[in-house]
């Protein structure tokens, strides 16, 4: 790959710099980049076997009363996978400087076209957010089942969760926009921003001075603030309805709503520290151009470890599961009955 000192349709908005403008990356950035962000992603390797443990688990190893919850793992085992595949397809590889947010594809969309690789950013962002708007239909769903004592209508739970995942669309087209089109100071050499990679590779660049941009991550904000709003109130009518009515359930029923609720626990506060914090984290660091460093790529990298934490940690927490997993590490035969099982 040749060095280019002016505009190319692969780099529009960036060129090598001649040698005497280029930099050195700092000893700790190096550190990071040679030997942490390597382990990253070799823990996405776990996380792609645990997820597609997760959904098997799901499909063939659940019975009794959590069937009628199998709706709710079934969409968070899905939505884990889908985003564990469009990861490893792009690893992103950012940084921010001077309210810019800077990224590269290093997977194997990589080899592909700059259009290409803008779409695959698009549906990377897409599902980054539809993990965090499908949490309120997942509490909605165990709310009906657990007031109503039967599951959500199919035609129902499939509406419920089309809306969650169609607000991620805006957000793939404005990411589209902003990530391909979004760097409005011309004449600049975006290029030097980004770290000293020679040849500079194809590197997309959103300036927040770019109104799509300021759109695109308000738009963002908004999203995460009102799925959390609407989660906690739902989870307030499900509380509520489960303590004035907890005489009635037996001490089996008892454990498998304490279950379900660590469940959807973890499902909410593991994307504060993989998902929306991260995305909080850039919006600040973007609108008050605070030059974050190694930070931010960092930051992003715990993006990567969604599809690790969330099968993980449901696995640990929904007994049926845990009991089959367990046996096989202790080389022992799991009874038939175990699936059905939730009580402590």
């Amino acid at each position: 790959m040749a060095n280019h000192y002016s505009p190319t349709g692969e780099n529009p908005y960036a060129w090598d710099l001649q040698p005497w403008e280029r930099t050195e990356l700092k000893p700790y950035e190096r550190f990071y980049m040679e030997y942490v962000r390597k382990l990253t992603q070799q823990l996405t390797i776990f996380g792609g076997l645990i997820s597609f443990l997760f959904f098997y688990l799901i499909v063939f190893r659940t019975a009794g009363e959590l069937r009628k919850y199998r709706p709710i793992f079934l969409i968070c085992s899905l939505t884990d996978l889908f985003f564990y595949g469009i990861n490893t397809f792009v690893e992103i590889k950012s940084k921010m400087k001077d309210g810019v947010f800077m990224l590269r594809l290093e997977g194997p969309a990589q080899r592909y076209s700059r259009e290409v690789q803008l779409y695959a950013v698009s549906v990377f962002v897409a599902t980054l957010g539809m993990a965090i708007t499908v949490l309120p239909a997942q509490f909605y769903y165990r709310y009906y089942t657990l007031t109503r004592g039967k599951p959500l209508p199919i035609w129902k739970t499939m509406f419920i969760f089309s809306i969650s995942y169609m607000v991620g669309v805006p957000m793939a087209i404005l990411a589209y926009y902003s990530y391909g089109f979004g760097a409005p100071r011309k004449g600049l050499n975006y290029g030097q921003l980004w770290y000293p990679d020679t040849p500079l590779p194809l590197v997309f660049y959103a300036d927040t001075r770019d109104p799509v941009m300021m759109l695109y991550f308000g738009w963002g904000g908004t999203v995460i603030t009102v799925a959390y709003m609407v989660l906690l109130y739902i989870a307030y009518r499900t509380l509520k309805h489960f303590n004035m009515q907890a005489q009635a359930y037996s001490r089996k029923a008892k454990s498998m709503q304490k279950q379900l609720t660590w469940f959807l626990i973890i499902q909410s506060v593991i994307p504060i520290f993989v998902s929306s914090g991260p995305n909080v984290f850039l919006v600040i660091t973007a609108f008050l151009r605070i030059d974050a460093g190694i930070l931010t790529t960092i930051v992003v990298d715990f993006m990567g470890l969604l599809p690790v934490c969330n099968p993980f940690l449901s696995i640990l927490v929904i007994k049926p599961y845990r009991r089959i997993v367990g046996g096989v590490f202790k080389k022992q035969k799991v009874p038939a009955f175990s699936v059905t099982s939730v009580s402590r």
